[in-house]
């Protein structure tokens, strides 16, 4: 059976949560803890798969309590519980949570939240990558994009679409300012796909801490990870997130499917990410290797760790509460035939403007080569828009 621990010294609450969680979850093991000394004990002689821990307690606080959790039981998923008005709490376990809740707690925000955690696992089996990615903090952003954002920042007149738009090019940034703006803390009553609106949403303050205060973001020269493997990553994930957008519009998807399909673009490589920050040699060999034999680097990959870059960065992204679409469209960007969807949307968008990112038409590619499903396309019976999609590219690549 499944086991969530909840940490809360305030006895009237977490009373109330034992009754509301009790009658919706028959199949959990929920067990609860008044402090942070008291919930180690039990850690050390349970298996548990959730902690959600308050912030504010006496004696170890949850920072604490949650730094030794990462340390000690780094699968295991750190919820944060808080009080909406304790922002600064917040933003001292930024490095810490996979999720955020405000109290008082909606038992079902916390079910639906959980219940996810544990179809993670299911998508990604390998225990070891499972560790590697629960116990990721932020992703190390390009040097150059580091230096704008920060200079920015120290411009007490700059307008916030101007942060929001440079934040966009950065796929670490990106990717934890969504998950921040996204939790259940901030009651935002729709998901958030794109850091331009996220910004506004959080407040130029927020950011200026995450990046000035805080150094939650870095450049990846201080990392030690190859320059150039990093740069070729982010170059292919902008041309495709700016070309799956373009795509949107010309199909006149909604303006959210259209934000989507950007951010599901420039997020659709996070796993290599993933990979190389975890293991910078060992992936960089795997990405040269594959790219000296023309190999597809899914099957080296799934040979190598048990898992896709593909399902890595889904997996991260639905630990970090982003949008359902969007995980969707990194999950099954290279096969999209295997997702269930009813409709050509951000998936569709991000899978044909990958393909030719790709082979690049510009150069004379074959995109009708194996990268593109046009099984999947006829579908939803448009091989037909394939040569507009191809004039799109090749203004977009120009």
């Amino acid at each position: 059976m499944r086991k969530i621990l909840i940490v809360d010294d305030e006895s009237h609450l977490s009373q109330e949560l034992r009754c509301m969680l009790g009658a919706m979850c028959n199949d959990w093991n929920i067990d609860y803890s008044n402090n942070g000394p008291d919930a180690l004990r039990r850690l050390e002689s349970e298996d548990v798969d959730v902690i959600v821990s308050e912030m504010r307690m006496s004696g170890m606080d949850g920072k604490e309590l949650l730094t030794q959790v990462r340390e000690k039981y780094p699968e295991m998923v750190r919820i944060v519980l808080s009080a909406f008005s304790d922002h600064k709490a917040i933003m001292r376990t930024v490095r810490l949570a996979h999720q955020y809740i405000s109290k008082p707690c909606d038992a079902e925000i916390l079910k639906t939240m959980i219940e996810r955690a544990f179809a993670l696992k299911t998508l990604l089996k390998n225990q070891k990558l499972r560790q590697l990615i629960i116990r990721m903090e932020a992703f190390p952003g390009l040097p150059a994009t580091y230096a704008r954002i920060t200079e920015l920042l120290h411009d007490p007149e700059i307008p916030i679409q101007s942060v929001g738009k440079v934040i966009a090019e950065d796929i670490g940034m990106t990717v934890k300012i969504l998950q921040l703006v996204n939790s259940a803390y901030y009651g935002i009553a729709r998901r958030v796909a794109g850091p331009e609106e996220a910004v506004v949403f959080l407040g130029l303050d927020t950011i200026r801490a995450l990046v000035l205060t805080i150094g939650l973001f870095s450049g990846f020269e201080e990392s030690g990870i190859p320059k150039p493997m990093v740069e070729d990553i982010y170059r292919h994930s902008l041309k495709t997130g700016t070309l799956a957008k373009a795509i949107a519009i010309k199909e006149k998807m909604h303006k959210d499917q259209v934000e989507e399909a950007f951010m599901a673009g420039l997020l659709h490589d996070l796993g290599k990410l993933v990979m190389v920050h975890n293991m910078p040699d060992h992936y960089g060999e795997l990405l040269q290797a594959t790219l000296d034999k023309n190999l597809p680097i899914q099957d080296t990959e799934m040979k190598i760790f048990g898992a896709t870059h593909e399902l890595i960065g889904a997996y991260l992204i639905g630990l970090w509460g982003l949008p359902d679409s969007i995980m969707e469209a990194v999950a099954f960007h290279h096969c999209p035939g295997q997702c269930p969807t009813a409709a050509f949307d951000a998936l569709g968008a991000v899978h044909v403007a990958d393909a030719m990112a790709h082979v690049n038409p510009q150069f004379g590619g074959d995109i009708h080569g194996n990268r593109l499903s046009m099984e999947y396309l006829e579908r939803f019976g448009l091989t037909d828009h394939l040569d507009g999609w191809i004039d799109l590219a090749l203004e977009s690549f120009e």
